[in-house]
């Protein structure tokens, strides 16, 4: 079978497509912070859709040249002489028999110094050890 043609998709309509995943985007995190969980699996599959860049997936951030950009490091860097378990991105509540974890910058921000990190670094750091 003949390998299929790739077309090139103009620069217009890869910029609506990211308006309108950054939209969506904001509403499905919106609808999780009003206490809808499962829509998380939602906002995971739209941040793939931004920032997975490998093989035949190209990101959208990539292909509008906003993937090479710094972006904003909420977790910092996990405690090295720590051996417990460690989580910087969320706390874990227990109650009812039930538990959930909550992002930390809801509590009114970043415990951690704002930075600022290439991609490269902000994707690939660590931020749970278990």
């Amino acid at each position: 079978m003949p390998k299929k043609k790739r077309v090139k998709r103009p620069k217009a309509e890869i910029i609506n497509e990211l308006n309108e995943q950054l939209v969506l985007l904001i509403h499905a995190c919106d609808s999780y912070d009003s206490g809808l969980q499962p829509i998380g699996k939602h906002i995971a599959l739209s941040l793939r859709k931004l920032l997975h860049h490998q093989g035949q997936s190209k990101a959208l951030l990539e292909q509008v040249s906003l993937r090479n950009k710094h972006y904003l490091d909420t977790a910092g860097d996990l405690n090295p002489n720590n051996l417990l378990t460690d989580n910087n991105l969320c706390f874990k509540r227990f109650g009812d028999g039930t538990a959930n974890f909550i992002p930390k910058c809801s509590s009114g921000g970043s415990p951690y110094p704002d930075r600022w990190l290439p991609f490269s670094k902000w994707w690939n750091n660590d931020v749970i050890k278990d």
